[in-house]
C-alpha cells in the first residue's frame, strides 16, 4: 500500500465510523418511537465510542484504528447472537474489509511520515495525574477494584449477622448504587482519556490501551446486562 492509498483508506475508515455512529443514533430514535430494534438509549455508548475513535483515526492514530476495528467486530458478533440471522453478513464483511484497510493505512502512514522521535516524549516527567494514559489506566483499575470490593462486601453482609438484616440491606443498596454509578462515570472517563492520550501520541501507549480495554469491558458488561435486568423485572 502506497501513501496515497493509505490516506484514502484512513479517510474511508473515518467516514464509515461516522456513518455507523449516525445509523446507530437513528436506530435508537426509531426503536424508541416507531419500530422495535435491538437498540436502546444504552446504545449511545456505541455512538460516543465510534465518534471518539473516528477522531483518533482522523489524527492517524494506529491504536485508535485497531480499537475501532475491534469494537466494530465485537458489535457485529453481539448483533449476530442477538438477532440470530446472517442476513447482514455481506454488508458486515464489506465494512469490515474497508475498516481493516483503514487500520492498515494508519500503519503505512506512520511508516512513511513519522519517526520514533516525533512521538510526544512525556517520559517519566511530571505528576502522574497530568498524564492521560496513566489516569486512564488507574481509573480502569479503580473500576474493577470497586466492583471486587462490592462483591466481597455483599458476601460478608449476606452471610454474617454483623448488622441487623434491615440495616444491612439498606447499606448494601446504597453502596451498590454508589459503586455502579461511580463505575459508569469512571469507566467512561477512562475510555475518553485513553483515546485522548492516543490522539496526543503520548509514550507508553500500553497504559492507554489497557485503560480503554478494561474500562470498555466493564461498560460493555454494564450496558448489556442492565437493560436485560430492567426489561425482565416484573
Amino acid at each position: 500500500m502506497n501513501l496515497e492509498k493509505a490516506e484514502q483508506s484512513i479517510k474511508s475508515m473515518v467516514v464509515i465510523a461516522c456513518v455507523l455512529a449516525g445509523l446507530t443514533f437513528i436506530g435508537i430514535i426509531l426503536s424508541a418511537t416507531v419500530i422495535e430494534l435491538p437498540l436502546n438509549w444504552w446504545s449511545l455508548i456505541d455512538v460516543i465510542i465510534f465518534l471518539s475513535l473516528a477522531y483518533g483515526v482522523h489524527k492517524k492514530s494506529r491504536a485508535c484504528a485497531v480499537l475501532l476495528f475491534a469494537w466494530f467486530t465485537l458489535n457485529q458478533l453481539i448483533l449476530l447472537t442477538t438477532i440470530k440471522s446472517g442476513a447482514s453478513a455481506p454488508v458486515t464483511l464489506i465494512l469490515g474489509y474497508f475498516l481493516f484497510k483503514g487500520m492498515q493505512g494508519t500503519f503505512t502512514y506512520h511508516k512513511h511520515h513519522i519517526s520514533d522521535t516525533s512521538i510526544v516524549d512525556d517520559g517519566d516527567k511530571g505528576k502522574w495525574y497530568k498524564r492521560l494514559n496513566l489516569v486512564s489506566f488507574y481509573l480502569s483499575i479503580l473500576v474493577w477494584s470497586l466492583l471486587f470490593l462490592l462483591v466481597i462486601t455483599s458476601v460478608v453482609i449476606i452471610n454474617t449477622s454483623i448488622l441487623p438484616s434491615a440495616v444491612a440491606q439498606v447499606l448494601l443498596m446504597i453502596f451498590l448504587i454508589l459503586v455502579v454509578v461511580g463505575n459508569v462515570v469512571f469507566s467512561l472517563t477512562s475510555i475518553g482519556l485513553g483515546i485522548a492520550s492516543l490522539v496526543k501520541r503520548e509514550k507508553k501507549r500500553k497504559f492507554s490501551i489497557m485503560g480503554i480495554i478494561f474500562s470498555g469491558l466493564f461498560a460493555l458488561i454494564y450496558f448489556t446486562v442492565v437493560p436485560i435486568l430492567i426489561s425482565s423485572y416484573p
